[in-house]
């Protein structure tokens, strides 16, 4: 097994630059996103801060809560879509190589022919993966902000405690099961 992937890392070396050119397009869309966000937020009637007379606060309609939610869950779908594409772009390499490999010759490995499979064959099933992905994610971060609400109202029953570290938990494992399942999906 280490023999076949080294030889196709020997045979396939453009593969290393799919994570950080990933990595760098998650970023941009992180830096295309932060503003958009702030902006949304900023959307509300200015009232001032009651315990600080100097300051002011941002009071938010229900409009305004529904498009911070709609754009926080654009941006982890995107986000999860990068992701997937740069995987499925380096399985589908590997695959092209492995299955082009004879015992006389090494295969050919074309991360290109991957990207062109993920734009003309995969691009929904990477999409619906995604949208799995971050829908989870979009639960676990509702249900961390309904944690935290909670702990403030009963800051010592052990009960609660217990029930939301439980729940805490139990999303997670369905977040990292949603992200294995996709990920054996994609390849």
């Amino acid at each position: 097994m280490s023999k076949c992937t080294a030889q196709f890392i020997a045979d396939s070396p453009q593969v290393f630059f799919v994570p950080p050119i990933a990595g760098l397009i998650v970023v941009t869309w992180l830096l295309i996103w932060i503003p958009t966000g702030l902006f949304i937020a900023s959307v509300g009637e200015i009232k001032p801060d009651p315990d600080l007379p100097f300051m002011t606060t941002v009071v938010w309609n229900d409009k305004t809560r529904y498009a911070v939610l709609y754009s926080l869950f654009g941006y982890l779908w995107v986000n999860a879509f990068i992701i997937g594409t740069a995987t499925f772009a380096i399985a589908a390499c590997c695959a092209q190589w492995y299955f082009s490999s004879t015992a006389d010759s090494n295969g050919k490995g074309s991360l290109m022919k991957g990207l062109y499979w993920v734009f003309r064959y995969h691009l929904g099933s990477i999409a619906l993966g995604a949208f799995l992905i971050a829908l989870v994610q979009m639960i676990r971060i509702l249900f961390e902000y309904y944690k935290k609400q909670i702990e403030k109202a009963n800051k010592e029953n052990p009960a609660i405690k217990a029930i939301l570290c439980l729940t805490s938990y139990l999303l997670d494992c369905l977040e990292r099961f949603i992200k294995f399942i996709t990920k054996n999906a994609y390849i």
